[in-house]
């Protein structure tokens, strides 16, 4: 209910966007699987399985190391060779799937996902984003506290970029001439919702 009275999602069906449907989708995963590798089928799965999540959108890689990082760490090092092996494979494979029609190198270096998924933050900071949810997956040790440390963790990117923009273009531009696409925030709603889901229930108990 909360998700489909939700302003940020009606207007995600109103103009047709898909990103916040691709945090659905990680919310989905990551409640559903248990990110814990035991054993060789496991570490196959969750390997191909959160490598096609991050081809999806790039800042998926945030709740995904919050998810696996810990469960990647303590395995054993044939285990880690298999999953970043077929991590690598299934990477291979996806950029063939969807760039092999590409007319010419130049055309991809200027279009692709990846460049205009990250125009709008620097490098480094892109980078700073990325290690801190690693290092913050040791203390993970819920769903609850998961789905809210990628709200939290999904929330630096989106909230400096924007600072980082107005600082550039002033507040009135940014927000209503479309200098910053605010609709970045809407990758927050899913984690929100299902954590005012979760205090909901534990207020009631």
């Amino acid at each position: 209910i909360l998700l489909i009275f939700s302003p940020s999602y009606l207007w995600e069906i109103y103009v047709k966007s898909d990103l916040m449907s691709n945090f659905i989708i990680v919310l989905f995963v990551i409640t559903l699987l248990k990110g814990k590798m035991k054993d060789i089928k496991s570490v196959l799965r969750l390997s191909i399985i959160s490598t096609a999540i991050i081809f999806t959108r790039l800042t998926a890689i945030i709740p995904i190391s919050l998810w696996l990082f810990k469960s990647f760490f303590n395995l054993t090092i044939k285990n880690k060779i298999l999953f970043i092996f077929t991590s690598t494979l299934t990477s291979f494979i996806l950029l063939y799937i969807c760039f092999h029609n590409v007319n010419n190198i130049e055309h991809f270096k200027l279009h692709n996902p990846f460049v205009l998924q990250n125009r709008q933050l620097p490098i480094a900071i892109s980078v700073f984003t990325v290690l801190l949810p690693i290092i913050y997956s040791f203390r993970i040790t819920n769903l609850k506290i998961l789905i809210e440390a990628s709200a939290f963790f999904l929330f630096i990117p989106v909230i400096t970029s924007f600072f980082i923009n107005v600082s550039t273009n002033g507040i009135y531009k940014s927000i209503f001439e479309s200098a910053f696409d605010i609709s970045y925030f809407n990758i927050l709603t899913p984690f929100l919702l299902l954590t005012i889901v979760y205090n909901y229930k534990s207020n009631t108990h």
